[in-house]
């Protein structure tokens, strides 16, 4: 959950601005969010398979996949794809992963 929220205060640094987010001179902004969904995807590599059976309603495979994306073909990335995901998957993967850590604890 530490890089939802590091997103999120990121998201709030730099004024939650999509133009800005999508400019060029966003790219700062674009490195930090980036940098945040390749840690969350290596994590979830480090996850027990256990675990992720037990809840299907992540997107795990996707969560990597975006990892592998991001680390390996950046140049690539859509800020429209990148705007996307830190404003409507990573809430919703913070709120899963709460559910979860409240579940094994």
């Amino acid at each position: 959950m530490s890089y939802c929220n590091e997103i999120e205060k990121s998201n709030i640094f730099f004024g939650d601005d999509e133009q800005k987010f999508k400019s060029e001179d966003g790219f700062i902004y674009r490195n930090a969010c980036s940098m945040c969904i390749v840690q969350i995807g290596e994590l979830v590599g480090q996850l027990s398979n256990d675990i992720k059976d037990s809840h299907p309603e992540v997107p795990w495979k996707e969560i990597k996949g975006m990892r592998n994306f991001f680390a390996h073909e950046y140049h690539q990335m859509d800020p429209e794809v990148m705007w996307y995901t830190i404003h409507k998957d990573i809430p919703v993967l913070k709120q899963n992963c709460a559910n979860i850590l409240i579940l094994i604890r």
